[in-house]
């Protein structure tokens, strides 16, 4: 393996550490606790979830959709939570 790849590769380490540090030091995942408060509120209302993206990430999106429908392991069963991609519909959307 060249040795500037393998550099590269154990700099993402750190880097990422890093960050992850720096959200912890700011506080900046609280607004993780808040966007799940929403949902939690929004489900428990009779509400629905609705997800979208563009690009190489609209499979995230239909991913986490399954993720709401899906158990979790064999260990954990939950109930399903009604979740909806939009994704496949991002081609009516212009930049």
């Amino acid at each position: 393996m060249p040795e500037d790849k393998k550099n590269k590769v154990k700099q993402i380490f750190p880097d990422s550490l890093s960050v992850k540090k720096e959200i912890i030091d700011e506080e900046s995942y609280i607004v993780l606790i808040e966007a799940d408060d929403t949902i939690d509120n929004s489900i428990a209302n009779e509400g629905k979830l609705l997800l979208c993206d563009k690009g190489g990430l609209i499979a995230d999106a239909l991913h986490q959709v399954a993720e709401f429908f899906i158990r979790l392991t064999s260990e954990l069963n939950t109930e399903s939570f009604p979740a909806l991609s939009l994704s496949q519909y991002t081609w009516l959307i212009k930049d």
